[in-house]
């Protein structure tokens, strides 16, 4: 169950726009997935398993300042852009059970209350531009720069670059498009332009080349 509420301020000018958005949630009886470590008996290895986690209560609350220009500088030069900053907390998981280390003893500070909600970022931001020279041609350069997450209930997950981490990163793409015809396109771009090495669970693409098209019929 959800009760969420928002509100938003728009501004729009000639050519651009700007949105500012206020938001809350408050969240009752959440599942969030949760991995959780065994030992086989047999063969004395350590499993890992998936479990569905009953949250009783969680509360986000944030903002996200978004915006759009065309023409900066020079004609058909759209600049866009968005931040956004989210505090998702965890109020109320009675039945949490502390996180235990190898010896079966319990972590110390391992709790969930007051903790974040795993994989909600705090800070969240991308800025990007888009050159339109004429109307077949569009270029388009866009960053992306998400704080960590975690994945644990009580945020114990902190070691960065290994498998399960949820890492920070910055990435920068680039798109060409070209318009075929009136339903048809052609897109050529790389993700991950510097090759920025982060984990989310697992090592997340390096650099790659997209080459796609699309008709419409």
């Amino acid at each position: 169950e959800a009760l969420a509420t928002e509100l938003a301020i728009e501004r729009k000018f000639v050519d651009g726009k700007v949105r500012l958005s206020l938001f809350e949630e408050h969240t009752r009886d959440a599942i969030i997935s949760q991995n959780t470590t065994t030992t086989d008996l047999v063969t004395n290895q350590p499993i890992t398993t998936s479990i569905a986690a009953n949250i009783d209560k969680t509360r986000s609350r944030g903002a996200e300042l978004a915006w759009q220009k065309d023409n900066v500088l020079v004609a058909h030069l759209e600049l866009f852009g968005s931040i956004t900053y989210v505090d998702a907390r965890i109020v109320s998981d009675p039945t949490f059970v502390p996180t235990k280390d190898a010896n079966g003893k319990e972590i110390p500070g391992s709790t969930a209350i007051g903790r974040r909600v795993p994989n909600v970022p705090e800070w969240r931001t991308t800025l990007g531009a888009t050159y339109r020279p004429t109307d077949q041609w569009a270029f388009t350069v866009a960053g992306r720069w998400q704080s960590k997450t975690f994945s644990t209930l009580d945020n114990i997950d902190t070691n960065p670059n290994v498998y399960q981490a949820f890492d920070p990163f910055v990435v920068v793409d680039a798109r060409v498009q070209y318009k075929v015809s009136q339903n048809g396109t052609l897109n050529f771009g790389v993700d991950n332009i510097f090759n920025e090495k982060y984990h989310l669970f697992h090592p997340f693409p390096q650099r790659t080349f997209v080459l796609s098209g699309k008709v419409a019929f």
